[in-house]
């Protein structure tokens, strides 16, 4: 088992009504299968924000260990300790 904590920011934080968790998971889990879990345990608006056509919002901005992932890394197994940050992208004028 690893322990990987996750920060929420944003609208992803008030759609979970959480802002920081931990979650024990099974060693060689991937960034998108932990996503996955995520959109089954939080609520609906929560899972509008991870995905847009079934695929990972392009607006979404996922950090794992303060360095900036692209789509490409998503499929990376985590290891124990990591931490993931969700940043849902901000729109304004």
């Amino acid at each position: 088992m690893i322990t990987v904590t996750v920060k929420l920011f944003n609208l992803l934080a008030i759609y979970a009504g959480i802002k920081t968790q931990s979650f024990d998971l099974a060693e060689g889990i991937t960034i998108k299968q932990l996503l996955e879990r995520m959109v089954h345990e939080y609520p609906a608006p929560f899972k509008d924000m991870i995905y847009h056509h079934e695929k990972i919002n392009p607006h979404l901005r996922i950090f794992l260990n303060e360095h900036l992932l692209n789509e490409s890394e998503l499929d990376a197994a985590l290891s124990d300790g990591d931490k993931l940050m969700l940043f849902p992208a901000i729109a304004g004028g």
